[in-house]
C-alpha cells in the first residue's frame, strides 16, 4: 500500500512510500464481474506496453493492447448530466474507504504554507517558483514522466532519460514508478471503475479525492510493478522512485533555497510551486474529461481545453492525447500549442532525442 514517511515543519519530508514486493508472476485485477491475471510486459519502443491475460476459469491467454483493454473494460454509465447524483454517490463510495490521513495532511501543510508565502511575493520570488515549476513540470512531468516514461513517445540517451526523472521528482508528486503505474491504469481503464481518477465520479473525486481513499488496487507496489515493470528494473529509477530519495532532493532544495535567496524564496520555490503544480496536474485529470471540445469519438470523456494546456504545457489537448496516446505530439490543429512538443523537436534537431512517434506513424483510435 501506498504510505507516506513523515511530516516535518518548514522542512516538511512527507514523501510516498513504496515498498518493494516480492518477486510475483502475475497480478489480479477486476473488470466487472471478471476476474483476470495480468502479466504486464515491459514497454516495446514501437508498440508501447500491453498486458497478458488469463480468465479465471479459462486456459487460453489473451494478449492485448492498453487500448483494447480500455474498450474491452466495462463502462459505468455517464452520469454527468446529473451532478448532484454523482456527488452523492462519490461521498458515498469515499465514505465506505479508509483515508489517508497523512497524506490528507501532508496536501493540508502545503497549502497552507503556500498561503503563508502569499505575502512575501517579490519578482526574484514569483520567478525562482515559475523556473523550477518549468523544470520539474515542464521538462519533468510533461516531457519526463508523460511522455517519455509513460508512453515512449520518443527515444533518448539513458543520462538523458535519468536527467527528466530527476525533474519529474522535484515536482513531488511520487516517484516515476507509481507515477507511471497510475498513468498507464487510467489508459487501459479511462472513466471506469478500474480508473485511478475516474472522472465520472465527479470534478473533486477526479481532482484531488482520489488520492485520499486508499484503494488496493491503485495503491498496490504488486500493481505498481507490474504496470511498470520497465521502470521498476531500472535501478536509478527505482532509486528515485523510493521515499527517502524524493524527501532529500525536496529537503536539499529548500535549504539550498533559503541559504541563498533567504526562507520566503525558500517557500515560494518549493511548497507555492509545489501547490500550484499539483492543481495543473489534477486539472488534467478532471477539467480536460468535463470542459471543452472534442476531435475525437473516442470511447470515454476526454476533451480539449485550452486554458488547461496553457497551465500544464500541451496537456490539456486531452481527447487527442486519449486518442493517439503514443504520439509525442497533443496538439494537432495550429491553434494547439503544445510547448513540451516543441521542445522535443528541439532536442531531435540536435539529436538528443530520435524516434519521434508523429500522428500519421500510429492508426488513429478514433479512426
Amino acid at each position: 500500500m501506498l504510505r507516506n514517511t513523515f511530516l516535518a515543519l518548514f522542512t516538511v519530508l512527507l514523501q510516498f512510500r513504496l515498498g518493494w514486493p516480492p518477486k510475483r508472476k502475475h497480478t489480479e485485477v477486476r473488470q466487472g464481474s471478471r476476474r483476470c491475471f495480468l502479466w504486464i510486459r515491459p514497454i516495446d519502443p514501437g508498440k508501447g506496453f500491453c498486458m497478458r491475460s488469463i480468465s479465471v476459469g479459462s486456459s487460453a491467454p489473451i494478449l492485448h493492447s492498453a487500448a483494447s483493454a480500455a474498450a474491452a473494460a466495462p463502462q459505468i454509465p455517464n452520469t454527468t448530466s446529473a451532478p448532484s447524483a454523482v456527488h452523492k454517490a462519490t461521498e458515498a463510495f469515499v465514505a465506505d474507504l479508509p483515508w489517508k490521513w497523512t497524506l490528507i495532511g501532508w496536501f493540508g501543510a502545503v497549502h497552507i504554507l503556500t498561503l503563508v508565502a502569499l505575502p512575501f511575493a517579490s519578482w526574484q520570488n514569483v520567478g525562482i517558483a515559475l523556473v523550477l515549476w518549468f523544470i520539474s513540470g515542464c521538462l519533468g512531468i510533461t516531457m519526463g514522466f508523460h511522455r517519455l516514461l509513460s508512453h515512449r513517445s520518443f527515444k533518448t540517451s539513458r543520462p538523458m532519460t535519468w536527467f527528466l526523472a530527476l525533474c519529474g521528482s522535484l515536482a513531488f508528486q511520487g516517484g516515476s514508478l507509481e507515477w507511471v503505474a497510475r498513468h498507464r491504469m487510467h489508459h487501459s481503464f479511462t472513466d471506469t471503475d478500474d480508473d485511478p481518477h475516474n472522472a465520472r465520479r465527479g470534478f473533486w473525486y477526479s481532482h484531488f479525492m482520489w488520492l485520499f481513499a486508499a484503494q488496493e488496487k491503485f495503491d498496490s507496489p504488486a500493481r505498481h510493478k507490474a504496470f511498470a515493470r520497465d521502470i521498476y528494473r531500472d535501478p536509478f529509477l527505482r532509486y528515485l522512485s523510493s521515499s527517502w530519495s524524493l524527501g532529500f532532493l525536496q529537503f536539499f532544495l529548500l535549504v539550498g533555497l533559503a541559504f541563498v535567496f533567504g526562507w520566503d524564496a525558500a517557500l515560494w520555490g518549493v511548497f507555492v510551486r509545489i501547490c500550484f503544480g499539483y492543481h495543473c496536474t489534477w486539472l488534467v485529470n478532471s477539467a480536460t474529461h468535463k470542459w471543452g471540445y472534442r476531435t475525437f469519438e473516442t470511447n470515454e470523456d476526454s476533451r480539449n481545453c485550452w486554458w488547461v494546456a496553457i497551465l500544464s504545457f500541451g496537456e490539456g489537448w486531452h481527447n487527442n492525447h486519449h486518442a493517439q496516446h503514443r504520439v509525442c505530439r497533443a496538439g494537432r490543429k495550429f491553434w494547439e500549442f503544445d510547448i513540451t512538443y516543441v521542445l522535443i523537436r528541439a532536442l531531435a534537431a540536435v539529436g538528443l532525442v530520435w524516434d519521434v512517434v508523429e500522428p500519421d506513424s500510429q492508426e488513429s483510435l478514433a479512426e
